[in-house]
C-alpha cells in the first residue's frame, strides 16, 4: 500500500508530464487533462478502500469543507463577487476546486507518515517534470515566445511569469539535496533545473532559491560546532560575490548567448533593473488601502475586485496582504503568526529533523508569495502547510495538539 502511495504523490506531482504524454499520444488535449488528473485518485481511491483508517484523510476533508463554507458565506454577503468568482482561469473552480489545483498538494503529502518516502516520490516527480520543463523550454525557443498573463489577459511574452516558479519546487528540493548530501545526480539536477529558471523564468525564483541556501547554511550554522568559521567564510564569499558579481554576470550572459540562450535574470542584473517592481507598488498600496477600509477582512478572494483594476489576475500578489483581506486582521493574523512559529520548529528544532530535506526547499519556496502569485492555487504553499502538520503529528508519534501541550508544560515547569 505504501508503493501505491508513493505512486499517487508521484502521478500528482508529475501530473503536467503525464498529461502531455497523453496528450501527445492521444492528440487530445482535453482527454488528456482528465487521464493525468484521474489518475492519482484513482489510487488514493484504492488506498481507501484498501486501508481506509490509514489512507482516508479527514484532516483534509475538513478543510475542503471550511474552504466551500467560506466561499459560500462570502459569496451570501458579497453576491457582487459572483463575477470573479466564475471568471475564467481566475475563478474559484479553475483557481481553487479543478482537481489538479494545489490545494490538493496538501492530501497528497498527508498519505505517508514517511518524510523518506515522500521525498522519494519528489524525487521521481522531479526527474520526471525535468524532461517536460525540457520540453517547454525547447517549444518557447522555436516559437520565439511563451504564453503568460498581460495587463489585459492571455499575452505572447519573451519569459514566462509562472515557469520559473513552477519549476522552483524542484529546483529547491535538488539544490537543497544536493548542499547537504553532495550526490552527483542532484549537483547534476539542480543545475539542470535552475538553468531551466534562468532561460524561461522572471527574477523572482532567483531570489528564492538564494532563501533556500540561507536557510540550509542558518541550519548548518546552528548544527556546527565551528560556527565562527562558518561565518567568516559566507562573509569571505559574500564580499568576493560583491566585487566581482558583474564580471561572473558578464561571462555568464556570453556563455548563454553562445548556446542561443537568454536570461531575462542575468540581462535585468546587469543593467541594474533586477529590483523593478513591474507595479507591484500600486497593487500593494491598493490592498494595504483594502486592510485600513476594513481590517474585518472581505472575505475568499476578496481582493479581486479592486485589484482587477490594476492587474488581470486580481490578487495582491503578496501572501501576506492576501490573507489579512480575505480573513481580515485578527484571523489573519493568527494564521500567519501560526504558520510562521511551527515553520520555525519545523526548520531549527533538532526534533523534526527528519522533515527539513522537504521543508526547506518547499518553505523557500512559499516564500516566493510575497511577490507573486496566490496562495489559493499554488501546491507549495499547500505542501508547507502539510509539511508542518505530519512534522508536529508523526515526530515522536504526538498529535499535533498533544505535542503543543507538553512542549508549553515544559516550559511552565522552566519557569519555575
Amino acid at each position: 500500500s505504501e508503493l501505491l502511495a508513493m505512486g499517487a504523490v508521484i502521478l500528482f506531482f508529475a501530473s503536467a508530464f503525464f498529461r502531455a504524454g497523453f496528450q501527445f499520444v492521444l492528440h487530445n488535449d482535453q482527454l488528456g487533462l482528465v487521464i493525468s488528473t484521474a489518475l492519482p485518485y484513482v489510487a488514493v481511491l484504492m488506498l481507501c478502500i484498501w486501508s481506509p483508517t490509514k489512507y482516508l484523510r479527514f484532516d483534509f476533508i475538513i478543510l475542503m469543507l471550511l474552504i466551500l463554507t467560506f466561499f459560500w458565506c462570502t459569496l451570501v454577503f458579497h453576491p457582487n463577487y459572483l463575477p470573479f468568482y466564475q471568471k475564467e482561469n481566475f475563478g474559484v473552480w479553475d483557481h481553487v476546486l479543478a482537481p489538479y489545483r494545489g490545494i490538493y498538494a496538501f492530501l497528497f503529502i498527508r498519505l505517508l507518515k514517511d518524510p523518506k518516502k515522500i521525498m522519494s516520490a519528489m524525487r521521481a516527480a522531479g526527474y520526471l517534470m525535468l524532461l517536460y520543463y525540457v520540453w517547454r523550454v525547447y517549444n518557447a525557443l522555436r516559437t520565439g515566445y511563451w504564453t503568460g498573463v498581460g495587463e489585459n489577459g492571455m499575452a505572447k511574452m519573451s519569459y514566462s511569469v509562472t515557469f520559473g516558479y513552477e519549476v522552483l519546487p524542484f529546483a529547491s528540493f535538488f539544490l537543497y539535496a544536493a548542499l547537504t548530501d553532495r550526490k552527483l545526480i542532484d549537483i547534476g539536477m539542480s543545475a539542470l533545473l535552475i538553468v531551466m529558471i534562468l532561460i524561461g523564468g522572471s527574477r523572482g525564483p532567483v531570489l528564492f532559491l538564494g532563501i533556500c541556501v540561507v536557510l540550509y547554511m542558518m541550519i548548518t550554522i546552528q548544527n556546527s560546532r565551528k560556527k565562527f568559521l562558518l561565518i567568516g567564510s559566507v562573509l569571505l564569499a559574500s564580499v568576493l560575490l560583491a566585487l566581482f558579481y558583474r564580471n561572473l554576470l558578464q561571462a555568464a550572459i556570453t556563455v548563454a548567448n553562445h548556446f542561443g540562450f537568454s536570461s531575462r535574470f542575468l540581462v535585468t542584473m546587469l543593467e541594474g533593473t533586477v529590483t523593478d517592481d513591474n507595479n507591484r507598488g500600486k497593487i500593494w498600496a491598493a490592498a494595504i488601502q483594502m486592510i485600513k477600509d476594513n481590517p474585518f477582512g472581505y472575505g475568499a478572494m476578496g481582493s479581486r475586485h479592486i485589484i482587477e483594476r490594476y492587474i488581470y489576475a486580481g490578487y495582491p500578489h503578496n501572501v501576506i496582504l492576501e490573507i489579512l483581506i480575505d480573513f481580515g486582521v485578527l484571523f489573519g493574523s493568527m494564521i500567519l503568526i501560526g504558520l510562521l512559529v511551527c515553520g520555525w520548529r519545523i526548520l531549527f528544532n533538532p526534533k523534526y529533523s527528519g522533515w527539513r530535506p522537504l521543508a526547506v526547499p518547499f518553505f523557500s519556496t512559499t516564500c516566493s508569495l510575497m511577490v507573486s502569485m496566490t496562495y489559493w492555487s499554488v501546491p507549495y504553499f499547500w505542501v508547507s502547510v502539510a509539511i508542518i502538520i505530519s512534522g508536529l503529528q508523526y515526530s515522536g508519534n504526538n498529535s499535533v495538539l498533544s505535542t503543543f501541550i507538553a512542549d508549553l508544560f515544559k516550559r511552565r515547569q522552566k519557569s519555575r
